[in-house]
């Protein structure tokens, strides 16, 4: 619903998923969400021209009933004018106290008021300029300076009447970019797109400043029919018996129901987990022109494909065989109402009886599903419900119940063997996965089929023979292009996973073709310019982004004819960036596009820009401590990384990054003291306590260095460059015997390398001698 819990949980992944070893971090999408003084609601409306967007109001005079359901539909109620009838919160002098901090919520001269912590840590009034949802939870908006809304982070719950932190526990400093006066709680930036109609952020970046002007305030009619000026001329000249085909509406979409890819455009710009791609407003039908679907990535889902974080159903749905099928979203619920066409089960079993709408879906088999045969439960009971297995449920926001829509089979196997949620278990708590799993087996008499999770969890946690696999399902046309976008992703990184993304360069989805273009590294640069220069011609807007990103620092005269439409596409992608300089990630994702393109200037000034934006954004200071040892300016970048530690001081990364670059400058002891505070931070990765060992052995710290190696051995025993390390440690100590005992491991490791042979007969000759 709100900025709440998606900047925190996304910050926490950019901040704090460092890449291992390297002072370097992955790309990171341009825009990370998609739904979160003195102005009225109407001094923010755009001008209207009149092939556009129609009045509201308009659509009641003939479309009555879709009005009447829609007026106290989520939508109409997304976002409000604070007034008596909108404010559901209790502001007769309450207040509500959490970590060390007491809010008080009052009436004052009409209006609605909170007395709490303002950016300078201080008390302050401020008065709610708009309501922001309704059901579950309702938050407030409160206007600041530069055109900004601020959401305030206790909101109202409106089943249990009560206030409540949207980060129980959590203390915000107010010079934090989470505190509710901060970036990640900005209105403009984190959620107005999605709770109010064709609405333009307008954000200028010079002055960080905003100048947001909506159609409508709330998600109206034309939020997802698109603009109704022509629909309502060509009605008017038809008289009120008219009944338009698709091509005479005056839409740009056909939303009836049963048209499933229509719905998807209308509805995934709000109802997904998402980038935006555009500054412009979107417009219903033109989603992967204006977006960019967050792909089955950690932490966003789990590696079977459930939600992990919260990403708004379409993510979900689109990995579906219903959706494969045909499904769409106006088969279950009322586009007007939002409500279910028929409550509980009876949603389920309009299609899923013995009366199955077969001349529609004809893989679908007519039978009773409501029968304990089917459901294995007791009639009526919860686990009976369709939803209790096939739709299992998520908490985000603290109260807001959000379910499953990728409408899957219970898989308690992939529990036991992925550590995935399952259905059953989310019920019998007390039992194992196991015992779920082989009541799942007595039930059917069949064996679970082989799912794409298992090849997910491997790629996601390097496993080096998982290559084939991802080839499989990236160009298996039988799985959903979500999927296999997905895979086309994982396959980053691993041998001839490059190969494998420029043979789905032609695919059909345009989801896989733009996955195919990312990261795509390990390519020549003639051959990466033949493959995907033409792509800048893609009749999609995000897959010809994607290419012109592909194409960074490919030399002009490699394209060839081709160079009119890779410039153009250039342009596309700095627009994309420009769209959403206010993001932190958009600047350091336009930063390492710059430095790929050879610009250190520009990106620098990248990543200067994100800090400027969130202090604490540690991947900009991963990537600039990086970029300017790279231009020999390290200790610039000593004190980016000091400066960080003095902010995070038990961050492990940063006293990893801290001593690998102590250790370029060859300050071993202090690399040595920074690389043992990130290994008791971070006692499970092997190759930190290499790298300390490696600086302790610098100092010549004999009994440091050996621990720190064998720790970094038994972590990772596969590890050629750990058994090489002990080895010549051994070796230099004069041990041979144990030197001979590494050194034979590192040869069982790499058996074809002759260079581990020549270490055992060196260990020989020195034994000898000695």
């Amino acid at each position: 619903m709100l900025a709440g819990s998606r900047a925190l949980s996304e910050r926490a992944l950019t901040r704090f998923a460092a890449s291992a070893g390297a002072l370097f971090w992955a790309t990171v999408p341009l825009a990370w969400l998609t739904a979160c003084g003195g102005f009225g609601a109407e001094d923010r409306q755009t001008a209207t021209t009149p092939s556009a967007y129609a009045k509201s109001g308009l659509c009641a005079e003939c479309h009555e009933a879709e009005a009447a359901a829609w007026s106290d539909s989520h939508h109409a109620l997304a976002m409000q004018t604070a007034s008596a009838s909108s404010v559901l919160g209790d502001f007769d002098q309450t207040s509500f106290e959490d970590q060390g901090i007491t809010t008080s919520f009052f009436r004052r001269g009409g209006g609605f008021w909170v007395n709490t912590e303002g950016p300078d840590g201080e008390l302050h009034d401020y008065e709610i300029s708009y309501t922001f949802g309704v059901e579950p939870l309702q938050q407030y908006l409160i206007e600041f300076e530069g055109g900004r809304l601020q959401c305030l982070t206790i909101a109202w719950d409106s089943d249990d009447q009560r206030w409540f932190s949207l980060y129980p526990g959590e203390r915000f400093a107010p010079d934090d970019a989470l505190h509710w006066t901060g970036r990640y709680q900005n209105w403009n930036m984190m959620c107005a797109d999605c709770h109010s109609t064709h609405l333009f952020k307008n954000y200028d970046a010079g002055s960080d400043t905003y100048d947001t002007r909506w159609e409508a305030l709330n998600v109206s009619c034309q939020a997802c029919h698109g603009p109704g000026s022509q629909h309502i001329a060509r009605a008017r000249e038809a008289g009120e018996d008219w009944q338009p085909d698709a091509d005479e509406s005056g839409f740009a979409l056909h939303l009836a129901r049963g048209a499933a890819t229509a719905q998807i455009e209308a509805c995934a710009p709000c109802h997904s987990r998402r980038q935006t791609l555009s500054a412009a407003a979107h417009r219903p039908g033109s989603f992967h022109d204006d977006y960019a679907i967050e792909s089955l990535r950690a932490p966003l889902y789990y590696a079977d494909g459930q939600m992990h974080e919260e990403v708004y159903v379409v993510g979900s749905f689109l990995q579906s065989k219903m959706h494969q099928k045909g499904v769409s979203c106006s088969d279950c619920h009322d586009p007007h109402s939002l409500n279910l066409w028929v409550e509980g089960d009876a949603v389920c079993l309009q299609c899923h009886s013995q009366a199955a709408p077969i001349e529609r879906f004809p893989s679908l088999t007519a039978a009773i599903y409501d029968a304990p045969e089917h459901h294995h439960h007791p009639q009526d009971s919860l686990g009976a419900r369709c939803k209790s297995c096939h739709m299992p449920e998520h908490t985000y926001m603290q109260i807001d119940e959000r379910y499953d829509h990728s409408l899957r089979i219970p898989r308690p196997d992939m529990t036991a063997l992925l550590g995935t949620p399952n259905a059953c278990n989310g019920c019998h708590t007390e039992e194992s996965a196991d015992w779920a799993a082989a009541a799942i087996l007595e039930w059917t008499g069949a064996e679970p089929k082989p799912h794409r999770g298992v090849v997910f969890a491997a790629a996601r946690g390097a496993h080096p023979a998982v290559t084939a696999p991802l080839a499989g399902l990236a160009h298996d046309p039988e799985q959903p292009a979500i999927v296999r976008a997905s895979a086309m992703d994982l396959l980053s990184g691993y041998p001839q996973g490059g190969q494998v993304k420029l043979m789905a360069l032609s695919d059909d989805e345009p989801l896989v073709r733009a996955a195919a273009l990312n990261n795509l590294t390990d390519i020549p640069e003639a051959l990466l310019a033949e493959r995907v220069a033409p792509l800048c011609s893609d009749p999609v807007r995000r897959v010809r982004i994607a290419a012109a990103r592909a194409l960074a620092g490919v030399g002009d005269e490699l394209l060839g004819g081709a160079l009119p439409a890779c410039n153009s596409a250039r342009a596309e992608l700095m627009a994309s960036f420009d769209a959403n300089l206010d993001l932190p990630a958009t600047n350091l994702g336009l930063a390492l596009y710059l430095a790929d393109c050879g610009d250190p200037k520009g990106a620098s000034h990248a990543y200067l820009r994100a800090l400027e934006l969130d202090q604490d954004f540690l991947p900009a200071v991963f990537n600039l401590a990086s970029l300017l040892t790279s231009l020999e300016r390290r200790d610039e970048a000593r004190s980016l990384l000091i400066t960080a530690l003095e902010r995070h001081p038990v961050h492990g990364e940063l006293h990893y990054s801290l001593g690998l670059l102590l250790a370029e400058m060859d300050d071993f002891k202090g690399a040595l003291e920074a690389l043992q505070s990130a290994a008791r931070e971070m006692p499970f990765r092997a190759r930190v306590h290499y790298n300390a060992g490696l600086a302790a052995q610098q100092l010549g710290r004999v009994p440091a260095a050996e621990a720190a190696l064998k720790r970094a051995a038994e972590l990772d025993p596969e590890a050629p460059d750990f058994a090489y390390a002990l080895a010549t440690f051994y070796l230099a100590q004069m041990r041979y015997d144990r030197a001979l005992e590494w050194a034979k491991k590192l040869a069982s490791l790499v058996p074809e390398a002759p260079g581990p042979h020549q270490l055992i007969e060196e260990i020989k000759r020195q034994r000898k001698s000695h």
